[in-house]
Formats: C-alpha cells, structure tokens, sequence
C-alpha cells in the first residue's frame, strides 16, 4: 500500500506576518518601561483633566489652567509631606527602636567613638562608597522618571482635544472619527473616575484608621494610618494586609485585648469603606467584580511586583472599555 503523505504549505505572507508580530513583541518587551510611563502620564492626565476644563471654562488658556493645577496639586503634595514627614520620622524611629536588638550590638553603638586619628582606618574601609553612588543615582532616576511622567502628561492634557485623532485608524472609514472620539471619552471617564476614586478612598481610610488607632491610644498611629491608605490602592485585599501590622504592634505593644480592639477596628472601617464610601465615591467608576479584582491584582503583582499590582486595576478597565467599544461597533 502507498503511504499518503499531506504536505503542509505555509504561504509567505503567513511567514512574513509571523515574523512582524514577533519582532513587534520583542520591541514592545524591550520599551515597556516607556509604555508603563506613557500609561501612568495617562493616568494622571485623566484625573486631573476635569479641573483643567472648569478653569478653561472661565476663558484662561488651556495651557496656563495645566499649569495652575500642577501648581495646586505640588503645593498641596508639598504641604502635606511637610506636615506629615516630622511626626511620621519620630513615629518610626521609636517603632524601630521597640524591635529588640541583641545587647553586644547595642553596647557597641552606644559605646562607638569617632576621632581625627580614627579617620585614616576609616578612610581604608569604606567600601561602601558605590553603594552611596549607587543609592545617590537612584535617586536622580526616580526625580527624572517623575518629572518625565509630568512633562509627558501635560502634553497629553495640552493635547485632549485631539489626542482621539490618535486612534483613527483603528476603526473602518464609516465615522472612524466620532468613534475614536467615543473610545477616548468613555476610556478617561472610566480612569480618570478611578483614579480620583482611589485617591479619596486613600484619603478617608487613612484618616479614619488614624482617628480610630488615636481613640484607641495605639502607639505608631500615623505610620500605620499612612501604611492602611497606601494600601488601599490594592481593591479587596489591601486592607487585608494594612491590617497586619497594626495587630501585630497592638499585640506587643499593649495587650491581646486591644489586639482585638484594633482587629475589630479595621474590620469597621472595611465594613464602611464597602457599604457607603465606595458607593458614594465610585458611583462614576463601573465597579469589577471582587474576584476579578482580586485575580487581576495578583497577575499584576506576579508580572511587575507591586508597581504591576497598582496599574493591573486601571490596565483592566482601559481593556475592558475597549473591548466594549469594539462589541459595540461590531454589532453596528
């Protein structure tokens, strides 16, 4: 019998295609950190973009209401470390100073005496100099990645208007404008709603916790107050681990009843974020399902650590509008 053999043709734009779309993969790998910054100057143009509109309403320049929000917003940023950092040092410092220390070391530090004769050792042992260059770059990197976020997010802002045109040639000719323009519309009403809900929801819940541990005459009130608003910005399960901490420091700290006290606390403050907060706050961002919020924060986490866990959330939405839109111009 005659064996049939079935050959497989592959044409050469099948190839061609092939190998575009993996190049453009590799690209998109090699410039992500570039697109995660272009995403978060979108990110912060859709929150503050509402602002900047009520000022253009009262007939001052686009450009010059940017730069008077930047001016608010810095200053307010400014004003509230300036009032925060002091108290939250000290706070620190004795909450480091309450994790036991073996006494050799302590005795050492205590006892550690530094003169002109002992300059010249010192000066063969500091191998630690590239680390301080290292730490003193690192911190010109993150000044510079802030102030490229900015510079590139008041060019988006300077540019709304027309930013839909962008979009055009993803949609077929019949309306593609006015459909690009409906993409970019319901995408920054979903993000920029997020983002402005997320940054009040970190403002009430740092506040209530810090009240509540205050009432309750918790020691380190303000670091774990920062620590249970910073968290927020992780949905469902960042109160979760806010609370921990405060637990735990309530546990040693005083007694296991007010361990308890402070379990029940954070529990309320949850119960009142979920039942009125979030209701009232997010009533202009389309709420996810908990389990998805939960499943997309942990992905993010996974592939980005906890800057991919913060942007998975807004990521998402900016996926799911877009598949939205899409559905909606295929059934059209």
């Amino acid at each position: 019998m005659k064996s049939k053999t079935n050959k497989i043709e592959i044409s050469h734009k099948t190839i061609i295609f092939t190998v575009v779309f993996l190049a453009l993969l590799y690209i998109t790998y090699l410039i992500l950190d570039v697109l995660l910054l272009l995403f978060i100057a979108f990110l912060i143009s859709t929150a503050i973009n509402p602002l900047v509109t009520k000022l253009e309403n009262y007939k001052i320049p686009r450009g010059l209401s940017i730069a008077v929000v930047y001016i608010l917003l810095l200053g307010g940023l400014v004003g509230a470390i300036a009032g925060i950092v002091p108290p939250l040092v000290t706070e620190t410092s004795k909450l480091i100073a309450q994790i036991p220390i073996p006494e050799s070391i302590s005795n050492d530090i205590k006892n550690l005496n530094i003169n002109l004769q002992d300059l010249d050792v010192i000066a063969s042992q500091l191998n630690s100099i590239p680390k301080v260059l290292g730490l003193i770059g690192s911190a010109f990197t993150v000044v510079a990645v802030m102030l490229t976020v900015l510079v590139v997010s008041f060019y988006i802002l300077k540019e709304r208007k027309h930013l839909y045109k962008s979009f055009v040639w993803i949609f077929a000719e019949n309306k593609a404008k006015e459909k690009a323009e409906n993409l970019v519309n319901r995408i920054e009403q979903q993000i920029g709603g997020w983002v402005r809900g997320e940054l009040a929801l970190m403002l009430i819940v740092g506040t209530l916790t810090f009240i509540g541990l205050r009432l309750l005459n918790i020691s380190f009130a303000l670091p774990l107050a920062i620590i249970a608003g910073l968290f927020e910005i992780l949905p469902s399960i960042g109160p979760t681990i806010s609370a921990i901490p405060a637990i735990i420091i309530a546990f040693i700290t005083t007694t296991p009843t007010m361990a308890i006290a402070v379990t029940a606390l954070y529990i309320l403050v949850q119960q009142l974020e979920n039942s009125f907060i979030v209701p009232f706050i997010m009533r202009k961002a389309a709420g996810i399902n908990p389990i998805v919020t939960i499943l997309t924060v942990l992905i993010g986490f996974r592939l980005g650590g906890f800057g991919g866990a913060a942007l998975s959330i807004p990521l998402y939405l900016v996926l799911r509008v877009s598949y939205k839109e899409y559905l909606k111009i295929k059934k059209q």
